[in-house]
């Protein structure tokens, strides 16, 4: 059977809309008006259209690396990846044949975007993503400090990260 959506006319031209992905081997045969027949075996390769795998992004640290790759799904590769709306923050970039979006963002932002995917027979899809970038999270990684003795010189560092240096200590 032909794929659904797809029709054989008394031409010989297969033609309409294919409704679902997958690969079909069917037999067409040929009559003519004497009732000489020939029969031949035949597989159609039917793809689902194109589309970006991604549903989000991960959201950027300010004065951190930042990478995601968006993947598309079906389609002919190779793809081209653009913006159609929006742009990316600064220091944030977006590379066209690869679709990875890496950078070291420079200040809090939340942008609405939109991505669009072509393959290479211009076929194209598109998506929305919010894109954030938040502050990096400040932690005092010390739990625990060493005994101190009375009247013996004590000393200490408590240890951090992330955050935006240089940072100031204080005790509350």
């Amino acid at each position: 059977l032909l794929p659904p959506g797809l029709t054989l006319d008394s031409t010989g031209l297969i033609s309409g809309t294919p409704t679902t992905a997958g690969t079909f081997t069917f037999s067409i045969e040929l009559t003519d008006r004497e009732g000489r027949r020939d029969h031949r075996p035949l597989v159609l390769e039917i793809k689902g259209s194109l589309s970006i795998a991604n549903s989000e992004l991960p959201p950027a640290m300010i004065g951190a690396d930042y990478e995601a790759v968006l993947t598309a799904r079906r389609g002919a590769p190779p793809y081209t990846w653009s913006i159609t709306h929006g742009e990316l923050p600064s220091g944030i970039t977006l590379d066209a044949s690869s679709g990875r979006i890496f950078g070291r963002p420079q200040r809090p932002l939340y942008q609405d975007i939109t991505i669009k995917v072509t393959d290479r027979d211009g076929v194209s899809e598109s998506r929305w993503f919010g894109f954030e970038t938040k502050r990096l999270p400040i932690i005092i990684h010390t739990t625990d400090l060493p005994e101190g003795t009375s009247g013996v010189l004590y000393r200490a560092a408590v240890e951090a990260s992330k955050g935006v240096p240089p940072f100031t200590w204080s005790v509350n």
